[in-house]
């Protein structure tokens, strides 16, 4: 990041970050699902999945956790492997990287997953989070799950994804979250 836009993201940050704590109107601060963030594909010798983080993970804005990542991720593995799939979503109200962190370390048993999706960032990207202190929170979240998943297990985590367009904000506080987070999604 060059040293104007450094200071210019210094200088907004604690505006934007109030501003969406207070509310600026968005899609995104819709609630989470009230259903059993479970369900299982039928079909034999199950696999397990499990998504969490962000907006993706927490099913933000759906109304119901079957049509969330991890539903329709086992769906399509199932197609693929014609194996049956469980999988859980990690609904939190709060999708930023540390409250991540939080309920993962709550997870007992990462090692019964084959699969763990990671989709961390879009409310740290709309407040203009730090990005080296994200960084080694996402590395430590990261390093936690490949210290707690089996050997052959699959860890993927997704670009932050461009959720700019859906803040009613002016162009430029719109292109500073764009921009934020493609830094963040570089790291």
């Amino acid at each position: 990041m060059s040293p104007p836009i450094r200071l210019l993201h210094q200088t907004v940050r604690p505006f934007v970050a109030a501003g969406l704590r207070g509310g600026i109107p968005t899609p995104l601060t819709a609630a989470v699902p009230t259903d059993a963030p479970v369900g299982v594909v039928p079909g034999p010798d199950p696999d397990r999945v499990l998504a969490l983080g962000g907006i993706g993970g927490s099913g933000v804005g759906l109304r119901t956790h079957a049509e969330g990542v991890a539903a329709q991720s086992a769906k399509a593995l199932a197609a693929i492997t014609g194996r049956g799939v469980e999988w859980r979503t990690v609904p939190l109200a709060d999708q930023h990287i540390t409250a991540t962190q939080e309920a993962v370390h709550q997870i007992t048993e990462l090692h019964r997953y084959d699969v763990v999706l990671v989709m961390p960032g879009v409310a740290d990207a709309l407040e203009l989070a730090r990005i080296t202190p994200w960084v080694h929170r996402l590395e430590d979240l990261l390093d936690h799950l490949v210290e707690q998943t089996a050997d052959n297990s699959i860890v993927l985590v997704s670009d932050v994804p461009q959720v700019s367009q859906y803040v009613q904000a002016g162009t430029f506080v719109r292109g500073l979250f764009r921009d934020h987070a493609m830094y963040l999604s570089q790291r």
